[in-house]
């Protein structure tokens, strides 16, 4: 038995454990999975390597099988000669070109017989749907103090901030976004059999039927979770964004009212409660902190400022801010700085720029 074959046809010995495999990983990816799901998953899981394998092979099939594409549905005559009854296991087929009736009927059931009834249906009841080709992300982009509201096709929403940036890649086996710059709210459609999953920098966020806040830049992520459960993974440097992944036993899994912080200068990251109002208060015009240090309240103010602000000195980031500032009102937040902080400002006509430097 080669490498390949060990990995994706379980043999009637483990068939048992297959199954249960089976049956954890489509409960993994239905939205109404709970955290305590999640835990007794875990549990499961790490109670053997056999468990751990049996998992494994079951994901690796679903990876597979969403790329056997342009395969004609069976017509009724089709299915009407075909031998096939489904008691028996079927190896997985090898990515080639199939070009008989009867081969692409042993695909499909090869398909139904390794993800159970469960996983059968699903593939009946969307059949045409799941075979198109992966499309081309879209990319979605807002300019300086813009907002932008995004209707995706499945009935999931995007409320792009300010100088931000998202890519959206939606095929009929997953929907992956990625968030390149900025900040974005999300609003989650259920759609047990697809994951959605987004991209930012170093963290992956995995949505389990939520609403959630992203905020992305150079210094920091913070990932603030309004409603539901999200999972939140490691992303690998250089790897795009993987919704086919199912969330590993390190997975950090956050409530609705938790938020993880994560700085990108040493990946130290810190899970705190949060105050729905005040994250989310930039979709209504405002920028609402409480002890935020002054290098995040600056990075926010940036994509909303026709002029650049810097700080001059690292002394000046680490002091922290609490209020609120108008995005539309930045110039005169500026001038009464200096008054709660030992700092000047600089206004550089010529170079259209603002300085803020110690006293």
């Amino acid at each position: 038995m080669n490498e390949m074959t060990k990995t994706t046809n379980p043999t009637d010995d483990d068939s048992a454990l297959s199954n249960e495999a089976a049956a954890w990983f489509l409960r993994l990816r239905n939205d109404e999975v709970s955290a305590g799901d999640f835990a007794r998953w875990r549990e499961w899981v790490n109670a053997s390597p056999a468990h751990t394998d049996a998992f494994d092979r079951v994901s690796e099939f679903w990876k597979k099988s969403d790329t056997l594409t342009n395969l004609p549905w069976p017509t009724d005559n089709d299915l009407e000669i075909d031998e096939y009854d489904g008691r028996e296991d079927l190896p997985l087929p090898q990515p080639q070109t199939v070009h008989s009736t009867r081969g692409r009927l042993r695909a499909f059931a090869q398909i139904a017989a390794m993800l159970l009834v469960v996983a059968a249906a699903t593939m009946i009841a969307a059949p045409r749907l799941r075979m198109q080709q992966a499309i081309t992300p879209d990319i979605y982009e807002t300019s300086i103090a813009e907002h932008e509201t995004i209707q995706l096709k499945d009935g999931s929403k995007i409320v792009l901030g300010a100088m931000s940036k998202v890519a959206v890649d939606y095929t009929p086996g997953r929907r992956n976004i990625s968030l390149l710059s900025g900040e974005a709210f999300f609003e989650v459609a259920k759609d047990p059999m697809r994951p959605f999953v987004v991209a930012a920098g170093p963290r992956s966020v995995r949505a389990v039927g939520t609403a959630f806040n992203i905020n992305f830049s150079e210094q920091s992520l913070a990932v603030s979770v309004v409603e539901g459960t999200v999972s939140i993974a490691a992303q690998q440097k250089g790897k795009p964004v993987n919704a086919s992944r199912e969330p590993g036993p390190d997975a950090l899994l956050l409530d609705d009212g938790q938020e993880l912080i994560v700085s990108r200068a040493d990946d130290g990251e810190e899970i705190r409660a949060f105050s729905t109002e005040i994250v989310t208060s930039w979709r209504t015009g405002k920028l609402t902190y409480i002890g935020e240090p002054l290098e995040n309240v600056i990075a926010d103010l940036n994509r909303y400022s026709s002029r650049k602000i810097v700080v001059a000195e690292d002394a000046i980031n680490i002091m922290r801010f609490t209020g609120t500032v108008f995005n539309n009102d930045i110039d005169n937040w500026l001038d009464g700085l200096d008054k709660a902080f030992p700092v000047r400002i600089i206004f550089v006509e010529d170079r259209d720029l603002i300085l803020i430097t110690s006293t």
